[in-house]
């Protein structure tokens, strides 16, 4: 006990030689941190679904959650693997990319100019314990999170397909790649000129649910990370393969004709930690069925 107290003491208060940051802070610090400023208040006021990407050391920032403002960046230890080596790979170096992650604003604390973008906030952004300059630009061409792309094609390897997006000229509306299969192209009567609107959207963290209406067989793609181990897609209620579209995002093919598509998270380890929990609850109730018989007989 006096070693763990000696220890935890290094890490909450560390001495000026040791060169660490403590670990605690003031609530006025917290407040400030998890609070408002102009440029969260300006993002967070705009109603759609999108994405921002902070540039350069906001990158990796958090504070976009307290505001419910999504972003394709921030920090967590244990990252899902797919989309970390999707970040190391592109470092988001395409307009494509960005519009294929549903990106609508991008925070600079550095103005600039670009054709592609429009600044449409400056404004003071909380940083590293203070108050400074930020802007904030939109999207000129700025993607909606579920699109029907206008051709589908296949690569062997994730390596062609990031080669591909980091191009310049790279359209997410026009085409998405999808990894060929061991047993080959499993899309190859996928029509390539299908195309698509969404009616209705909704967006929670463990189910999506979309209207769509297609003039003919198409392939919906929906700008969420690619998780097979979880998430489970249906369309009219019936089970349809999700495919990995970009390496990174899900797409699911769509009859012609108005349907409902959803997606819902449900891990097999949920399900069987559900299943295990009631068990138990199940065991522990009849336990104690034999020892109140034998209680009553006592008493007789």
């Amino acid at each position: 006990m006096v070693d763990l107290g000696r220890i935890d003491r290094q890490i909450i208060e560390p001495s000026r030689d040791s060169m660490r940051v403590p670990v605690l802070q003031s609530k006025a610090a917290l407040s400030r941190y998890s609070g408002s400023d102009p440029v969260l208040d300006f993002v967070a006021a705009d109603t759609t679904t999108f994405r921002v990407f902070p540039l350069g050391r906001l990158q990796n920032e958090n504070r976009w959650a307290a505001q419910r403002v999504e972003s394709i960046g921030g920090y967590h230890a244990a990252k899902l693997g797919n989309y970390d080596r999707f970040m190391q790979v592109t470092r988001f170096q395409s307009l494509g990319i960005l519009r294929m992650l549903n990106v609508k604003y991008i925070v600079s604390q550095q103005r600039f100019r670009d054709d592609r973008f429009r600044e449409a906030f400056v404004g003071n952004l909380y940083d590293r314990g203070s108050y400074q300059p930020a802007a904030v630009y939109e999207l000129n061409a700025f993607l909606e999170r579920a699109w029907f792309p206008r051709r589908v094609e296949t690569r062997v390897t994730d390596g062609e397909i990031f080669e591909l997006l980091r191009r310049p000229d790279y359209d997410p509306e026009e085409t998405v790649y999808l990894l060929e299969t061991e047993g080959g192209n499993t899309l190859q009567n996928l029509p390539e000129t299908g195309t698509g609107r969404i009616l209705e959207a909704s967006w929670q963290g463990d189910h999506i649910r979309l209207e769509v209406e297609a003039d003919e067989p198409a392939f919906l793609v929906v700008s969420e990370v690619y998780y097979p181990g979880g998430w489970q897609a249906r369309v009219d209620q019936e089970p349809v393969p999700i495919r990995a579209v970009n390496t990174i995002l899900r797409g699911v093919q769509v009859p012609a004709g108005q349907h409902e598509i959803t997606m819902d998270f449900e891990p097999a380890d949920w399900r069987w930690g559900r299943l295990i929990s009631q068990l138990s609850l199940l065991a522990v109730v009849l336990g104690f069925i034999p020892a109140a018989i034998v209680r009553a007989r006592k008493r007789l």
